[in-house]
């Protein structure tokens, strides 16, 4: 059950009946409308053997499973619009993604006539408990292609590699996304109180500052097309541990 909260600062907070939260995993299924003409599918940088118009259940299931780089795990396929065990054009065929947790971009189709789409998104259920493991891999170049795989290791030794999805991937900077949880509230008659967490991505390059603006309207344009106040603290001076900034309106822009 969820705690349901009175104020924002919870500080009234209950447990309700009705406050339920559902989570769980949902494994990604992919449907394939098979055109007229035999095919291989493309899953990050692998492209399974050529599947046949004719080919039995079992056997496009057999070339799907042989992805040894890319982390997606065993593939059960399924068609639900076959007359036999066997595809033929027309026919949707239906990628169980049985290992792999989370959402999958879209598989590529080498024949342009078959049609792809997305019949259930993976999602991954946060696990209460052990946080997840992560580590850093620097001094990389940003011309290439990386793959990354994991082994895990014990007293009697290594077990079999983990490759990281997706893959391969090539470096490079961008811009950072948005802060995330972004939350104002009144800190006395003359100020606000802004809190903020760091972006998910911070695009590849140390955050070096964060730029806030402010205004009466939601435009942000009330100053002949911008905002009425504006100022650029440095990541330090915010605390990112905190993420938390004062800003005091001078009197004669007082909103």
């Amino acid at each position: 059950h969820l705690f349901e909260c009175a104020d924002e600062r919870k500080i009234s907070c209950l447990i309700a009946g009705n406050t339920v939260a559902d989570v769980e995993t949902t494994q990604e299924i992919q449907s394939i409308v098979v055109a007229s003409s035999s095919f291989s599918i493309t899953i990050g940088a692998e492209t399974s053997s050529v599947i046949h118009l004719g080919d039995s259940i079992m056997k496009v299931e057999e070339k799907l499973n042989t992805f040894g780089k890319i982390g997606v795990g065993k593939i059960s396929v399924t068609c639900p619009s076959c007359a036999g065990d066997t595809i033929s054009s027309g026919d949707t065929i239906l990628l169980h993604f049985m290992s792999h947790r989370g959402d999958i971009p879209p598989v590529d189709v080498s024949d342009p006539g078959a049609i792809v789409n997305e019949v259930i998104g993976g999602n991954s259920q946060f696990v209460v408990g052990r946080s997840s493991y992560s580590t850093i891999i620097s001094g990389l170049t940003s011309v290439k292609d990386w793959y990354v795989r994991i082994f895990a290791y014990n007293g009697i030794g290594g077990g079999r590699p983990g490759m990281a999805w997706p893959s391969p991937m090539r470096l490079f900077a961008v811009a950072p996304q948005p802060p995330e949880n972004v939350h104002v509230e009144v800190e006395s008659s003359r100020s606000l109180r802004l809190s903020w967490d760091r972006p998910i991505s911070i695009g590849g390059v140390d955050l070096s500052s964060f730029i806030i603006e402010y205004d009466t309207i939601p435009s942000f344009k009330s100053r002949n097309g911008s905002p009425l106040g504006r100022f650029t603290p440095t990541e330090v001076e915010c605390d990112t541990s905190v993420g938390l900034v004062l800003q005091s309106f001078p009197a004669n822009v007082d909103p």
